[in-house]
This record gives C-alpha cells, sequence and structure tokens, in this order.
C-alpha cells in the first residue's frame, strides 16, 4: 500500500521564511518525547558516514515517544535532508546534517524516529564536542585551499594512488615543490602540480585546491584550546542536546511522514516521526572542512538503516522507493534503492499544511540529564519526595503523614481509642450511653477532616 496523497511523503523541505506568528500556530506545550543516552568511555568509531555506536551499549541508547519504547540503530552524518527549517533571528543555512534514528522494539504505528540536527559552517563552535572527537588528527600541516566538483585539466608533475583526498592534501604540503592537487573520488588518483594550473573545469568526482608552504595550519584552533582535562573527556550523544543544566537552546519542528518500500507483495508504506532541530551543531570553518574531507569532500543522503526498512515478518531489508511519479492519483515507481534512499518534497511556510502538519516545541527533549528547566516538573526518586500539608499551621486534624512514620490508618485509630477510653470513663462514672453515639460521630468527623486535609496534600522535594 502507498502512502497517502494527503499526507507528507519523505523529508520535507519548507520554502519560505519562518515568521515569529508561524511559530506561534504550530507551538505546542506537551513535549511527547524522552531520550537517554548511554555515558561514552571511549570515542565512537565512524566508517564512511555512519558513526557506530553500539561500543557504548546501543541497546542502553533509548527514544520514548507516546509511551512507547524506541532503540537506537543508527547515527548518520550526510547531507542536508530538511532544508528551510530557519527559525526566526538564524542567518545562516546548514551544511550538513546529523540524524539519529531510533527503531520501535514494539510493533507500532511509527516504527521509527529521527533527530536530525543540521550541522553548520558558522565560524564558531557550539554543540559540537561529539562531532570534534570524531574528527582525524591526521591533518595537512599547511594551509590549503578545498573546491568540491572541480579539477585542473592539465598535466601534473607526481601522481599516485590513495583512498582518502587527506591523504593527497599531506602529499602536497610534504613537498614544498608542489603547489596544487587534484584528486578522483573513483579512480583514487592524486595528482600533484608543482606549477599553479591555469585552467579548473567541473568535475563530479573530483576535488582541488592549492596549498601554502609558508602558512602552517595548527592542529588545533586558537579559540578550540583544549586542557589535559579536556583531552580525557568523552562526549555522548547526550552532549548535542544539552551543554549544561540550564541549556534549552534545542528547541525542535517536528512532522509525521512516510515512506515506501518495495516488498515481495509489491508497495509497502512506512511512518516514520523526524523531529527537526535548527539550533543543531556549529562547527568552525577549519573543524568542518577536515570532516569533510573525511569524507571525500562528498556528502551522501541519508540512508533509511536496514532494520527500519524491514517488510514485516522478513529478514532482510527492502529497496526503498527513491522516486516516482503521479498520474490521475495513481503513483508509478521510477527509481528504486537498495541503499535506502528515500523521496523528498516541498511545502511553502505560507501553506495551510504546514499549521496542520507541523509542531514546534519551545523545550528541548527530557534526557538523563536534564534537572529544571524553565517551568517543568523536576523528576526525583521515591525517596526524595514527603507529603506535608496544604497548609500546616491550619491543618484541621493536627496531624500529618512522613513516609517512614505513622499512616494515617495508625493515626485514626489513636483516636479511636482515645475516644473509646475515655466514653468507657464517662460511663463508669454514671454517664448515660448516649455517649457512645456521640463519641462515633466524634471519630467519623475527625476522619473526614483527616481525608480532606490529605487530600489538599502537595508533594514538595524534601
Amino acid at each position: 500500500m502507498w502512502c497517502p496523497l494527503d499526507a507528507n511523503n519523505g523529508f520535507i523541505e519548507l520554502t519560505g521564511p519562518i515568521t515569529n506568528d508561524d511559530i506561534k500556530s504550530i507551538t505546542v506545550k506537551n513535549y511527547p518525547l524522552s531520550i537517554a543516552f548511554t555515558k561514552r568511555a571511549i570515542v565512537p568509531t565512524m566508517y564512511k558516514n555512519i558513526i557506530d555506536e553500539k561500543t557504548a551499549g546501543a541497546s542502553n541508547n533509548t527514544c520514548t515517544y507516546q509511551g512507547v519504547k524506541y532503540t537506537l540503530v543508527d547515527v548518520q552524518i550526510c547531507k542536508v535532508m530538511n532544508k528551510g527549517y530557519v527559525l526566526p533571528g538564524m542567518n545562516y543555512e546548514a551544511a550538513a546534517e546529523l540524524i539519529i534514528t531510533f527503531k520501535s522494539t514494539n510493533t507500532t504505528e511509527t516504527p521509527g524516529i529521527l533527530l536530525c540536527l543540521p550541522i553548520y559552517n558558522s565560524g564558531i563552535s557550539r554543540h559540537a564536542d561529539y562531532i570534534k572527537q570524531l574528527i582525524s588528527t591526521n591533518t595537512p600541516n599547511c594551509k590549503y585551499t578545498f573546491t568540491n566538483e572541480k579539477e585542473y585539466n592539465q598535466q601534473g608533475d607526481r601522481s599516485f594512488n590513495t583512498n582518502s583526498v587527506t591523504n593527497c592534501i599531506i602529499a602536497a604540503c610534504n613537498d614544498p615543490k608542489i603547489v596544487a592537487y587534484t584528486y578522483n573520488r573513483n579512480t583514487n588518483k592524486c595528482i600533484l602540480f608543482d606549477t599553479n594550473p591555469t585552467t579548473i573545469t567541473n568535475s563530479k568526482n573530483s576535488i582541488s585546491g592549492t596549498v601554502n608552504h609558508n602558512v602552517s595550519n595548527s592542529s588545533t584552533d586558537s579559540c578550540e584550546s583544549k586542557s589535559a582535562t579536556d583531552e580525557l573527556k568523552v562526549a555522548s550523544l547526550e552532549s548535542i542536546f544539552y551543554s549544561s543544566d540550564a541549556d534549552t537552546s534545542q528547541t525542535s519542528i517536528a512532522y509525521k511522514t512516510c515512506f515506501e518500500i518495495v516488498d515481495t507483495t509489491g508497495i509497502s508504506s512506512k511512518s516514520l516521526y523526524v523531529v527537526v532541530f535548527p539550533t543543531g551543531i556549529e562547527l568552525t570553518n577549519r573543524s568542518f572542512q577536515q570532516l569533510l574531507l573525511q569524507f571525500n569532500g562528498s556528502l551522501t543522503p541519508y540512508m533509511v538503516p536496514p532494520d527500519v526498512r524491514k517488510a514485516d515478518n522478513d529478514s532482510l531489508p527492502s529497496p526503498t522507493v527513491q522516486k516516482f511519479t503521479i498520474d490521475a492519483g495513481v503513483k508509478t515507481v521510477t527509481l528504486e534503492s537498495e541503499d535506502g534512499f528515500i523521496s523528498s518534497s516541498t511545502i511553502p511556510v505560507c501553506d495551510e499544511k504546514f499549521k496542520q502538519r507541523f509542531e514546534y516545541f519551545t523545550l528541548p527533549p527530557r534526557t538523563s540529564f536534564t534537572k529544571t528547566v524553565n517551568n517543568k516538573c523536576p523528576y526525583y526518586q521515591t525517596s526524595q519526595y514527603k507529603c506535608v500539608p496544604f497548609n500546616q499551621l491550619k491543618d484541621l486534624s493536627g496531624a500529618y503523614v512522613i513516609p517512614g512514620n505513622k499512616t494515617l490508618e495508625e493515626i485514626m485509630q489513636e483516636e479511636k481509642d482515645e475516644l473509646l477510653k475515655n466514653e468507657n470513663m464517662y460511663s463508669s462514672n454514671g454517664g448515660n450511653t448516649d455517649g457512645t453515639e456521640e463519641a462515633v460521630a466524634t471519630i467519623l468527623m475527625i476522619g473526614i477532616l483527616i481525608v480532606l486535609a490529605v487530600g489538599v496534600f502537595k508533594i514538595v522535594k524534601l
């Protein structure tokens, strides 16, 4: 079954500036997500654009959405999939995107959740510790330029094969005669030039640039210098959302969407809950350039992880529908993807669909790192709670309950025993039996008053 035509399909690009009025129209107070990430002892490894978080215990990296627990299955650095998510006051576009994927452990209408954080080449460093620790220390020692999809189309002075553009630039820096380079991702060939090339042309699979031996490429930006103790710290995914207890900058825009897989029965649709955090991650120019070099200058689109695109009761992942056409309301597949690429579509912010299909959350998701955030109720362990009257000075019963002390039933029984004792003493002194009815009535009245007092108790932190 195809995704409905009247629902979001694939990643959604927003067009047109987002205004404060637009944000107000989709603001939701109650956040539906809570996340919990395992503290790391070692830096995760990265293969191509996929970050391996399994070494930290992936089963403990979870996300809870509407009471359903999801488990972390994938972390990718990829092309910008969610374009146009620029909040009022922001003045730059994302250069890459970090997408964290969770999969439901049970059958659910929404099998996958994506937490999407744009990566900005902004010149400063913010919420960046997790990404910076992934950047290789094997870097060129001289100043270099970097131009993607360009090549010098003339004879080089020296060439060799390498699987990394970084190695190509390092070789250029290490040879004082070399002034320029071209690296081809398809052939893995590095071409070095000892005279400035005169012509450069477009080439989808090439990267080119110059090197300057007179300027050193410092291993650390001055504004990012680290102490010895900082080097021992390993940042977890949690650090992306909270840089401190009071950090509330990671607000988010969320939408539900759909994508199709091609299985043995035909076309099946699957739902995703996509949460975009526009504040995202900011890197210095040098850090971003080094990160891009690790991907040989090219970022791939997001790939739906195999676990999320499996058909029901199928052990192997199914191809996804990457492109399709619609004719008279009928969809036809024009491109399948074995890698898990999915389609994208566009919605103008001024369209009524924006108000109907998107939500804006003013606070970051709840995490194990969260303590007290603005007007959110803090979370405490059971041992940290106690019960006190709403107004202890005007407590009608004269008694209140504290865990570990007398219970409400014990207090009522003591009052009853005391009244019965007084009644017996009164009877033995020649009193009449009408006092028994009065005693019972008094006991009932005290019980009611105690219950009323407990009913207005409030919970406060010890």
